[in-house]
């Protein structure tokens, strides 16, 4: 499962810190990509170093950084990841 994978690799800490919305990107993201998309790292850091080391607010620039080096309909994705990110449920 999805939910599962990433609340192992960001740890089940940091999961349940987030809310729904941050939840539904990392598994968009986990869905897409595999786990390897919230430990790749980029300038920002991984998503997943970013939650582990209590800086959550990278994550967008994360994402965003990740979609600037894939095609153009993966680049919308992970910025519809990164608003949907900081959109408060």
């Amino acid at each position: 499962n999805y939910m599962g994978q990433a609340s192992r690799i960001v740890g089940p800490t940091n999961w349940n810190a987030l809310n729904d919305n941050q939840r539904a990107a990392l598994t968009d993201e986990i869905y897409n990509r595999g786990g390897g998309g919230l430990t790749m790292n980029s300038p920002y850091g991984s998503i997943s170093g970013a939650l582990r080391s209590g800086h959550p607010n990278n994550v967008p620039l994360i994402l965003q950084y990740q979609g600037q080096h894939e095609a153009a309909p993966l680049a919308r994705r992970r910025d519809a990841e990164a608003d949907l990110w900081r959109r408060r449920p």
